[in-house]
């Protein structure tokens, strides 16, 4: 019972971590905004310095916090929280003026930034993926990926919300004045993500019976052992994305850089990824498995951006369907690399690298400059760059399609208590194998067909298939006649 009143609270904190981290993020990107362009360049060169953070906070985040197989003092993870949080208070309370100034404490101070990502990532994933009661589905299902979305889409429209109140505001006659609010702000948000930390690891270190990820319940797979070539594949999908809307500049990245154009296109982009991810959150594999052939479509679409560039509506449309994707896959992908890894001897180490995978991807971001100096300008090579891009995209999502088809296996009944199922739609499974429709299933369990086809949808989720013939190859191994 203590566990059931501490976890909530558990969970509120890491999901403060999660939106402070994210809402710093977004921020910046609006800092960008207003910084005079010698100091613009200055922050693309910081990007290997976030980059070396997010690794080091990886390693580190291993070594001093809990994970979900296994707990650490808990005085060692307040101590790591602090010397990770200080500096960044400290320095920031210096000054704009040191940090414009001052490249080498900027570098510094985006060090201890990037290892907070890691940290915020983990503690919110950690809290939200373990069960307390045997049996309970998986929490890496609605509650996590929707609270991950929606921290995701409270961050794009911050960032609006920011530019735009600048924009129309006296401060914006002086950038000085709006860089030194923004400052302000983040230094701030470095603060609660400390508090919120230091709460959530005190929190879960009292859930004492809390089951680790490792022996919850799990959507069903064929294999004991990391699906390594579906993990590589989600974090190339990921790596092409970033670098191609990157190197296309404008043209291809989110809707972020059209505020004044259209400020109702932040809305739609954070409404989108909230849906999306309340989707996912019934089943992340079958998300993805219906997700990803989408993708491949806007994707083999790509390359006709480059013919439309006089279009500022039909630029704006793509860019905000983009700015969903983008969304989506920073929500998704780091639940979905974690369902997907089975322990071994890094179990530690992949649990803060897979929570992080989108940050340390976020290196290719800044990358994009740099190539863009050897790619010639011209209509033909905007669409060689797509169309190359787009290849490698399709041949990574077939990878994940073709194996998360594949690995519908043989269930016996016998086991599906395993899986969190409940006795009641266990019962409900022996009919649906005999061939029963679900009003014949209702009247031999005297429930009604509503109730039926509600066990029904949710018997499919746990098994992660989509129709009554893969039900029926799951449970016999036969396609239904």
């Amino acid at each position: 019972m203590k566990d059931n009143r501490v976890l909530p609270a558990a969970r509120f904190f890491s999901f403060l971590t999660l939106l402070f981290i994210i809402l710093n993020y977004f921020i910046f990107m609006a800092l960008s905004y207003f910084m005079p362009s010698q100091q613009k360049g200055l922050m693309v060169g910081l990007a290997p310095f976030q980059f070396i953070g997010i690794v080091l906070g990886v390693f580190l985040s291993s070594v001093f916090l809990s994970n979900p197989w296994q707990k650490k003092p808990l005085s060692s993870s307040i101590v790591f929280i602090l010397l990770m949080i200080l500096p960044n208070v400290v320095l920031r309370s210096l000054g704009v003026e040191l940090f414009i100034g001052s490249a080498t404490v900027y570098a510094f101070v985006t060090v201890f930034t990037g290892m907070l990502y890691p940290l915020c990532s983990g503690l919110f994933l950690m809290a939200f993926l373990p069960s307390t009661r045997e049996g309970e589905v998986n929490r890496s299902g609605r509650f996590c990926v929707f609270f991950f979305g929606l921290a995701v889409a409270a961050g794009v429209l911050a960032r609006y919300s920011f530019l735009s109140l600048a924009a129309v505001s006296s401060a914006s006659a002086d950038p000085a004045k709006t860089i030194d609010l923004l400052y302000t702000i983040i230094k701030w948000l470095m603060a609660c993500i400390g508090v919120a930390a230091i709460a959530s690891v005190i929190l879960l270190n009292k859930c004492k019976d809390l089951m680790p990820v490792s022996e919850l319940p799990r959507e069903q797979s064929n294999s004991g052992k990391t699906e390594w070539p579906v993990v590589f594949a989600l974090i190339g999908i990921v790596i092409v994305d970033r670098t191609l809307s990157s190197i296309m500049g404008v043209r291809l990245l989110s809707v972020y850089f059209y505020l004044n154009r259209a400020p109702h296109q932040y809305i739609l982009a954070a409404a989108g990824t909230l849906a999306l991810c309340f989707l996912a959150g019934y089943s992340i594999r079958s998300f993805i498995r219906w997700f990803l052939p989408t993708a491949i479509i806007l994707f083999i679409l790509l390359p006709c951006i480059a013919l439309f560039n006089d279009n500022a509506r039909f630029i704006l449309i793509i860019n905000t369907i983009i700015a969903i994707f983008d969304n989506v896959l920073w929500a998704v992908f780091p639940v979905a690399l974690i369902e997907l890894y089975r322990p071994g001897r890094l179990k530690s180490l992949w649990f803060y690298l897979f929570a992080s995978a989108i940050p340390l991807a976020n290196i290719f971001l800044f990358l994009g400059p740099m190539a863009n100096r050897l790619i010639p300008s011209g209509t033909e090579y905007t669409v060689w760059i797509i169309g190359l891009a787009s290849a490698a995209f399709i041949l990574l999502a077939l990878v994940v399609i073709k194996r998360e088809k594949a690995e519908i296996s043989i269930m016996p009944v016998e086991s599906l208590e395993n899986y969190g199922f409940s006795k009641r739609e266990i019962e409900v499974v022996s009919l649906l194998k005999e061939g029963l429709n679900a009003k014949k299933i209702g009247e031999k369990l005297f429930i009604s067909t509503y109730t039926v086809n509600d066990h029904i949808a949710n018997i499919y989720r746990k098994l992660n298939v989509n129709s009554r013939g893969e039900f029926m190859k799951v449970m016999l191994g036969r396609k239904e006649k």
